[in-house]
């Protein structure tokens, strides 16, 4: 792999943004994934996270509109108790809809090769 699995982390008003790049990895085996995260969740980080519960439980291996409540703390000391909710893309706010374009967007800035350089012509 290139890049590291993790490229960047931002903070904002709408939450924390993480860029993930996961070569080879399908949208199925993620929806397989969260949808069982109470097996791995501890294996995935035992320094930082807790045991994971689901207050909505996905249905039949479908994550949207499951949450699950993702306990851990953090390099900086603090714990966090996150509640995470899986929804639709049409189903999120506008202003949440076009944080998640901007990053995609400059994701695939970021991936594109660079144009050459008069010099290099």
């Amino acid at each position: 792999m290139d890049t590291p699995p993790l490229s960047g982390v931002e903070h904002d008003d709408l939450g924390t943004h993480f860029d993930w790049r996961l070569d080879g990895v399908t949208p199925r085996m993620i929806d397989w994934f969260w949808s069982n995260m109470e097996k791995g969740f501890v294996l995935w980080h035992p320094e930082q996270h807790e045991y994971l519960e689901w207050p909505v439980p996905p249905k039949h291996g479908d994550p949207l509109g499951a949450i699950h409540n993702a306990p851990q703390t953090w390099d900086d000391g603090v714990r966090q108790d996150l509640y995470i909710r899986f929804e639709r893309l049409e189903d999120v706010a506008p202003e949440i809809r076009e944080v998640m374009k901007s990053l995609a967007d400059r994701r695939r800035r970021a991936a594109a090769p660079a144009e050459p350089r008069l010099s290099e012509l």
